[in-house]
């Protein structure tokens, strides 16, 4: 792990399954992994149910077949991942911060209203997420 998040934050390690971004929200959230299915199905169905609202960025046949997709244990492909952690956060009515492994900046923030609550993940690669949780002794962000 990048020293610089050290001080900041405890790094969780997340398996690399085609899961690790429900799993590391499930840890988070849940404090239990295990929850990742639920989740992910729970996503799946509501780009579903709004697919007018998401649908206009891509073709719809293929859109739906994305949906169709993603539902499945391990799937992670690049078409509607990147709409995943706004409908997350939207879901759970929280905040996530994507940080990048190698650059060691914020790639993205995901918002829900004004809730404070907010899990933070590290993005090891485009399939790749794992947990971090801010230090107990760091009350600075």
């Amino acid at each position: 792990m990048n020293p610089l998040f050290l001080d900041r934050f405890k790094h969780i390690p997340i398996e690399d399954d085609g899961n690790s971004f429900f799993r590391a929200i499930a840890k988070a959230v849940y404090n239990d992994e295990d929850f990742h299915l639920t989740l992910r199905y729970n996503a799946m169905n509501r780009l579903q149910m709004n697919a007018e609202k998401y649908a206009p960025f891509m073709e719809t046949t293929y859109f739906l077949r994305a949906i169709h997709d993603h539902k499945h244990d391990g799937v992670w492909g690049k078409s509607i991942a990147p709409m995943i952690p706004y409908i997350v956060s939207d879901i759970l009515e929280i905040g996530i911060v994507v940080y990048d492994y190698n650059a060691v900046k914020m790639v993205n923030t995901f918002t829900y209203g004004a809730n404070e609550y907010q899990v933070t993940l590290l993005q090891i690669s485009d399939t790749h997420y794992e947990l971090l949780e801010q230090n107990n002794n760091n009350t600075t962000m």
